[in-house]
Parts: structure tokens; sequence; C-alpha cells
């Protein structure tokens, strides 16, 4: 599974290809569940339960590092279109490639998505076809025979499964994707993928089910109700996640760098504080800029700091001492807008922003907290400082 980030999410630790590798503690919970689900598959009455046991588990990695191979054709992808990849993480019975869209398209994600579904299924060829081959070669059955087999059989089951047209699963791109494409708008491709793989949870929940009201059968098998119900739960809950990001999308749009800007003054570092916010409500501005003698600005008035400081206080304090020091990460042009100001954004977080115009003026303050109300869905609120 491939996920989509506005910001830098990588962390310290082992690295495939530069992309660091994050392995939660779910993951063993993850392979101690495989282990016990395929201990069956690989009893033999010439060995020993813990002999089973321990080959049920080397085959439980090996599921991981087709896992594995799946998140690193995410990133090859994201890769091959210049998009940078943060991360991959491995968790309990899956994983997911954090990358960064730096120019999203409904092509491209669906290349991203599909890349990891294929390289499973070539996996799986491989895997059968080397199966096949060793036990021609061979004199009866083997452990790395049985092992190739059913890493075949895993590989086509896990490759079709994320085939299946619902989010989050990489088949949900098959649904979002042409809807994106053709509507222009990715939060509709969004909702539709993710309704459509909430009625996916909801009929792999069933299987068990149909297959026992089918056969005739008066009690369920219990390990295939439990194994169906962790993927349908952990499929819905996901649907469910994405359904809630597509309102998030749906407003992406209407995030504008200029749009949300605060109107500022500019004040000398030594004015005094309340001498600054008359001058702030006598023009019906929004935000105070520092600027040097010769006019470049140095410094924004940090909203938080001016509310701590008691009103008979402001006369005394200077605006300098309540401000925060630009440097260039903080300042943002005019033209940003969506993700690409969201990223911006993450690359610095801070609670207020300079934004400049094209000639490199200043055209306003960008408040971290009134990008959050847009996103949030929150009507526009009067904008200024606290006086």
């Amino acid at each position: 599974m491939s996920v989509a980030s506005s910001g830098k999410t990588s962390r310290r630790g082992p690295t495939i290809a530069g992309i660091p590798l994050e392995l939660p503690w779910s993951s063993l919970l993850g392979v101690a569940i495989l282990t016990w689900l395929f201990a069956p598959g690989f009893t033999d009455p010439e060995k020993s339960s813990t002999t089973t046991y321990l080959i049920a588990a080397v085959f439980a990695l090996l599921v991981y590092a087709t896992i594995l191979l799946h998140e690193l054709a995410h990133a090859g992808a994201a890769r091959s279109f210049g998009f940078p990849v943060h991360n991959i993480r491995l968790y309990a019975l899956g994983g997911y490639t954090t990358y960064e869209r730096t120019t999203p398209t409904p092509g491209r994600e669906l290349v991203i998505a599909i890349a990891g579904p294929a390289a499973t299924l070539a996996i799986a060829g491989v895997c059968w076809a080397a199966g096949n081959a060793l036990n021609s070669a061979t004199s009866g059955g083997s452990v790395a025979v049985d092992m190739l087999l059913q890493l075949g059989y895993v590989g086509l089951v896990l490759g079709l499964y994320n085939l299946l047209p619902g989010l989050p699963l990489d088949g949900g791109a098959l649904v979002k994707c042409p809807i994106w494409k053709f509507s222009g708008s990715e939060a509709l491709g969004t909702r539709v993928a993710a309704g459509s793989g909430m009625v996916v949870a909801a009929l792999i929940f069933a299987i068990p089910f149909i297959v026992a009201a089918r056969n005739g059968r008066g009690q369920l098998d219990t390990t295939s109700v439990i194994t169906v119900a962790v993927f349908a739960g952990w499929l819905g809950f996901g649907a469910f996640e994405a359904f809630k990001s597509s309102t998030l999308q749906g407003r992406l749009p209407n995030l504008d760098s200029a749009g949300l800007s605060r109107r500022a003054i500019t004040v000398r570092q030594d004015t005094p504080l309340s001498l600054a916010l008359a001058q702030l409500g006598e023009q019906s501005a929004g935000a105070i800029v520092i600027v040097d003698a010769d006019g470049t600005p140095s410094a924004i008035a940090n909203e938080a700091a001016i509310t701590a400081v008691p009103q008979q206080r402001r006369a005394w304090v200077t605006v300098g001492s309540v401000s925060r020091a630009i440097v260039p990460d903080t300042v943002l042009n005019t033209e940003l807008r969506g993700e690409a100001l969201l990223r911006a954004m993450s690359n610095f977080p801070i609670p207020e922003y300079l934004v400049v115009d094209s000639d490199n003026q200043i055209y306003g303050v960008l408040s971290s907290d009134d990008v959050q109300a847009a996103l949030a869905g929150k009507r526009a609120q009067p904008k200024g400082l606290a006086t």
C-alpha cells in the first residue's frame, strides 16, 4: 500500500536504497500470527511440533520479505516520477510506503498504486515456477519445494487481494483515479473508492459464513472466521479513514497563501508593543512585521507571546521582545496553494510565516492556526492579533 504525504516523515534506522525502513513491534505480532496460520501446512509426522513451527516462522519471514518487495515497488514507481520517498513501514500483516506528491496526477498515482500488486504477482509466479522446477529435479518433496509453492500461492492471494477495487487497498486506485481524471475532483474519486472499500470489507467478512451455508455445515471454522475478520476489519477501518480524508482533499484547493494571509503593518523592533498594537487597530491589520532600517523584514510578532503580556506592561515591552526571527524557510510566496503550501509549512513548522509577492515585497503574514481552521472547514474569523 502506498500513502501520499505532504511532509517529511522519515525516521532514523535501517535503510534500503536510501529509504528508511520502520519495523515496529506490531511486525513481530504479524510474524507470530503468520507462523500460527501456516504451521498446519508444514505439519509432518516425521517432524516434531517445534521443527514445524520453526519452518513456519521462516516461511512467515519470507512472506514479510515479499511484502517488503511489494512496498519497494511502490517506492521505485514514486521515485520514477521524481516523488521523494520518505519511508517504508511494515506492521502486523502489511505495510505502507510514504512518499511526497510534488506533481500529482491520476495517471501517476495509478501507476504507483498498481506497481505493488504487480511486483507481488511477479514474485508469486517466480516462486511457483521455481518450486515446480525444483520438485521435478528432486526425488520427492522437500521443505524448500513446499515453501516455494506456498509462497507462490500466498503471493497470488496477496496480489489479487491488494487489487480489490476499494481503498485503502492498492486496487482502490482503479476506482479513484478514473473518477479523478474525468471529474477533475480527487476528493470525489477518494470518496467513491472508500465507499467501494467498505463494500469489499463487508463481502470479505461474509465469505466464511457463505461457505458454511453452501456446504451445509452447522459450525463455522473458527480459524477462518478470525482470519477473515481481521482482514475485513482492517480494510473497513482503512476505508472509513480514506472517506474522512476525502473531506480534507476537497478543502485543499481552497488553501491559498495569499487568500489566508493577514495584512501586516511594519514597525522597528524597539517600538513599544502598546504603540504597535494601536497602529494595528488603526490600520485594521492582522499582523506585525519588524523591519530593519533599510526596510528589510527581520521578525514577526508572535500572537501567543503578545497575549501573554499584561495590558499594563505593554507600554514598557518592545515588539522585538515578543517576535520570532525570520529565516529563509519561514518565507512563503503568494503562489503557494493546496498540498504545495502544506508541504512548505511542514518543512519548518512555526506559528507565523512571512508571505511575499513576486517582487519579494511583504504581502502579509500567514498564521498556522488560520490554515488549520481552513482545513477543518471552519468559517473565517476576523484576522487580527489580540489587543
